[in-house]
């Protein structure tokens, strides 16, 4: 997993619960993690005219660090957004939500929020030619305009020309 990691949300454990024993808890899978207090960047862009170029920075580079502990341990997310990045009370940057996520480097997986997928992604869509790779170095959550606009709107889900993103222009 991929726990462990200062701007990764810990992963406790999981376990399945039948309701007949205990009626008071409803049935289903139970997963416990870090409790994080704080907003999302969702949250935070929403309740802001803007960040600031610092504190942009500051978060986008903590999410790629988070990004490459994942790229390490052959994890995909597949559904990096702005509401399942976390911003801890003490300023702390963490991904979370990892409901999607697939092991291994590849992946033809289709879950995630379409407007946030990667555009060759959306390019490849209709040919079933889908796959992720833990190597992408395209990330259109960074693309993400203050006030709240999404890479990609919901009126308009078709693939998009975005120039990769090279770690070396990071810094």
């Amino acid at each position: 997993m991929v726990s462990g990691h200062e701007n990764i949300v810990d992963f406790y454990g999981a376990y399945y619960h039948q309701a007949p024993r205990t009626p008071s808890l409803p049935e289903g899978l139970w997963i416990a993690t870090e409790f994080i207090t704080g907003a999302t960047l969702q949250d935070l862009i929403g309740t802001r005219k803007t960040l600031g170029e610092r504190w942009i920075s500051y978060i986008c580079k903590q999410i790629i660090t988070g990004l490459f502990h994942m790229q390490k341990k052959n994890v995909i997310h597949h559904d990096i957004k702005p509401g399942n990045i976390l911003i801890t009370s003490l300023g702390e940057v963490k991904i979370g939500e990892f409901g999607f996520a697939t092991f291994g480097g590849k992946s033809s997986s289709t879950f995630g929020t379409i407007t946030y997928s990667a555009p060759e992604v959306l390019a490849n869509f209709a040919s079933n030619k889908l796959e992720y790779d833990h190597k992408e170095r395209r990330f259109p959550f960074l693309h993400f305009r203050v006030p709240a606009e999404r890479p990609i709107q919901k009126t308009a889900c078709k693939a998009t020309s975005v120039a990769p993103l090279h770690w070396r222009d990071l810094g």
